[in-house]
């Protein structure tokens, strides 16, 4: 009967610690790589935490920077409006005096060289005084300056458009100011009515103004 071979115990240790040893290179081989796999995926999901963030934040300034150019440029077409209706208010002032005083056959040192002919006497015709004061060099100038201004408004007016949702209601309050300022320019650009009518709408026009631009003060303080 044939002797059972015996086998090694010192052989089957080390195989034993062998194959642990290879099952702990591969457990940490893939350790390894799954830690790295999550260090990439972590590194890509801060970078884009971070860009985004860059994002905000750059929207955020030029949402600001918006706003304020906005603001500034509301500034600007208010206080044009509010110096083309001086300019405007002081020439109807003027054209009223004229026109009343020709009419009334009323002295005064200020109308007396628009409402005067060459004899001293007055002008039977209104419209006569009128012309020598749309003659006059000064009212020419103011004249145009109310022109230029209403040109310059309007365009200012056109580029204010589509305003950002804070100033939504501004805008539309400084439309109805526009409005207004529009009617009264025009009284004096294009003067198409009565003496009677044209005091009437001069008052009309001139408190609607000075009332929408106290309302826009309240935007812009």
């Amino acid at each position: 009967m044939e002797q059972k071979k015996r086998i090694n115990p010192v052989i089957v240790v080390l195989s034993i610690l062998v194959i642990a040893l290879l099952f702990l290179c591969g457990v940490l081989w893939f350790t390894k790589g799954q830690a790295e796999k999550s260090a990439a995926e972590y590194k890509a999901a801060y970078e884009e935490l971070l860009e985004e963030k860059e994002q905000a934040e750059k929207a955020a300034k030029d949402k600001k920077k918006q706003l304020a150019q906005y603001e500034t440029d509301m500034k600007e077409v208010v206080n044009l409006m509010l110096d083309g209706a001086v300019v405007t208010e002081n020439c109807a002032n003027l054209m009223q005096s004229v026109w009343h005083n020709c009419i009334f056959r009323l002295n005064d040192s200020e109308t007396d060289k628009y409402t005067l002919n060459s004899s001293g006497k007055f002008y039977e015709d209104f419209n006569d005084a009128l012309d020598n004061l749309y003659r006059d060099e000064s009212f020419i100038t103011d004249y145009q300056a109310i022109s230029d201004n209403q040109t310059k408004v309007t365009k200012k007016i056109r580029d204010l458009k589509n305003p950002p949702e804070e100033w939504k209601d501004a805008y539309s309050d400084l439309v109805s100011y526009y409005d207004s300022y529009y009617d009264f320019t025009e009284l004096v650009l294009h003067t198409n009515c009565s003496l009677k009518e044209f005091k009437e709408m001069f008052e009309e026009y001139d408190n609607e103004s000075v009332k929408r631009y106290q309302k826009m003060k309240l935007y812009l303080e």
